[in-house]
């Protein structure tokens, strides 16, 4: 099962630049991803622009530590992504940067894109309305 979680960014790289991406305070949140298959549909594909665009790994990617230095796969995935996969993105779901769209799955593929120069792209979007009674709360150490 994969999963997506929403918590307290404050450990490790993120020591000195905490982001709290919980969707309650003093709770953690995830979703199983297998539950948001029925929305991954060409009705909900949309062209979105990266400027309105945030992920949990977004403060490490504006230090430079992305594609071939991204931390969590020393370059790995940058080099294995299909950028044609589009990303899945929920509107207006909370996040620390106030943007409109939170991306959830393809932040590898995002950040492949924006390497190439790429400023928009088609992207499965989803109203964090629609499913945000899928999340589970937890407390995720």
């Amino acid at each position: 099962m994969a999963v997506h979680f929403c918590r307290l960014q404050n450990k490790g790289l993120y020591k000195n630049h905490a982001e709290d991406w919980r969707l309650a305070a003093n709770h953690d949140s995830y979703i199983d991803m297998d539950l948001l298959s029925d929305y991954l549909i060409a009705d909900n594909l949309q062209t979105v622009s990266f400027e309105d665009c945030t992920h949990t790994m977004m403060y490490l990617s504006e230090m430079g530590l992305r594609g071939e230095d991204c931390p969590c796969c020393a370059g790995k995935k940058h080099s294995r992504v299909d950028i044609t996969n589009p990303c899945l993105v929920i509107k207006n779901m909370p996040n620390p940067r106030g943007k409109l769209y939170r991306i959830i799955d393809g932040r590898h593929r995002f950040e492949k894109m924006r390497i190439q120069g790429m400023t928009e792209s088609q992207m499965y979007v989803v109203e964090y309305s629609d499913i945000e009674n899928l999340f589970e709360h937890c407390n995720y150490t």
